[in-house]
């Protein structure tokens, strides 16, 4: 994860394309969280998931990549107050 002061990397597709992949296999095995896939316990962490990326490279993807046209959304319906 990017941090004030430290060097910042731009992505790549193959970071993109992994990110996709966890995504996908996190569909399969679901998790409370996200980072129980990364997690210490034994029961709850994917030894897959974790030898394909890091967690907090991870959460930046997540966390910056946005994939819904909010000009399509549909408008929120207003209700009045008499």
């Amino acid at each position: 994860m990017y941090k004030p002061g430290e060097r910042f990397e731009l992505t790549n597709i193959i970071e993109i394309k992994l990110f996709i992949v966890i995504n996908l296999l996190m569909g399969i095995n679901t998790s409370p969280s996200y980072r129980d896939y990364w997690s210490s316990r034994p029961e709850l962490r994917d030894t897959y998931i974790i030898s394909l990326m890091n967690v907090n490279g991870f959460g930046f993807l997540l966390s910056n990549i946005h994939l819904n046209d909010n000009t399509l959304m549909p408008k929120k319906r207003t209700t009045g107050l008499c």
